[in-house]
């Protein structure tokens, strides 16, 4: 017959025990770490989108005749700043003529929204 012990655990099966449990538990933290930084990647895409949107509307409703050339679309880089649910963001939109000989040509506008506080 096999001899129960009842004296309890030994201890290295304490040493054990307590080796398995954190490895258990650095593993359940690894993996609560690994979702959040695709969730607030998303979460930051998702406002640049409606950032970017809302800064292309804004500039198409400016547009005028009179002072195309000269106005939020006139040639070169401009800089704006703003406050979202992901923190403070910079958008960064470059105007070029695609007809450089004619002021008033159509444009192309080449837009970036960046976030200096952003998650790594």
């Amino acid at each position: 017959m096999l001899k129960i012990n009842t004296q309890g655990m030994s201890l290295l099966e304490a040493f054990l025990a307590a080796v398995i449990f954190v490895i258990s538990v650095a593993a359940v933290f690894t993996t609560l770490i690994g979702t959040r930084r695709p969730a607030v990647n998303n979460d930051q895409m998702t406002t640049a989108a409606l950032v970017a949107k809302n800064v292309l509307e804004d500039l198409r409703s400016k547009v005028d005749a009179l002072d195309y050339p000269t106005g939020n679309l006139s040639s070169g880089t401009h800089t704006l700043t703003g406050q979202g649910p992901s923190g403070l963001y910079n958008v960064y939109y470059n105007v070029t003529l695609l007809n450089a000989l004619d002021p008033n040509s159509a444009r192309q506008v080449n837009l970036t929204v960046t976030w200096p506080d952003a998650v790594p």
